[in-house]
């Protein structure tokens, strides 16, 4: 880009800003990210071919931090990255499982981290990083094989083949199925 990183934020600072703001309980969390938003898109300056698709990168980079700083900070939700219809509750870095949770939610997610650490650990290396970019860090699968270089189907398969594994092995932790609910088979 060849014009001014100032003027670039005083162009759309602001609206990114209140982006975050909307989403976060803190305007301090939201300045944080929009300061990191702008730093990222410096650093991929030489990148940027259309100066006029700006805006939509800042965004696009904005909502993507956003999603990362949640998922680090309080409750993540792994649901149909794991199994249609099944939802499993992890306990990020925190150790608390939001703010109005019991001590058994707590302890709960407490297992059920550690249970995933554990059969992450166990997994294949090329399985548990594909399955920690894509649905743990929730990036898309063309940039894990950019990433990896790895073909788009080495990464669906990796991804996949995670997924059964650990499915089979946190199924114990699985939320209870409601009542009179019909159990799917799992498919090979």
């Amino acid at each position: 880009m060849t014009g001014s990183w100032s003027q670039a934020y005083r162009r759309h600072g602001e609206e990114i800003r209140a982006y975050l703001t909307r989403r976060l309980p803190r305007p301090e969390e939201a300045e944080d990210l929009t300061q990191e938003t702008f730093l990222r898109a410096m650093a991929a300056e030489g990148r940027l071919r259309d100066p006029g698709a700006l805006r939509g990168y800042l965004f696009t980079t904005a909502h993507n931090l956003l999603v990362n700083h949640l998922s680090r900070r309080r409750l993540v939700q792994v649901e149909s990255d794991l199994a249609e219809g099944q939802s499993l509750e992890l306990v990020a870095g925190t150790g608390a499982a939001g703010g109005d949770a019991g001590p058994a939610a707590v302890a709960h997610g407490r297992e059920l981290a550690r249970a995933l650490a554990a059969a992450l650990a166990g997994l294949p290396p090329e399985q548990r990083l594909a399955f920690t970019l894509g649905p743990l860090e929730r990036r898309p699968y063309a940039e894990i094989a950019g990433r990896t270089g790895w073909s788009l189907s080495k990464v669906k398969i990796n991804v996949h083949r995670a997924r059964r594994r650990l499915i089979a092995e946190l199924g114990a932790h699985a939320p209870a199925a409601p009542a009179g609910g019909v159990e799917k088979e799992a498919r090979a």
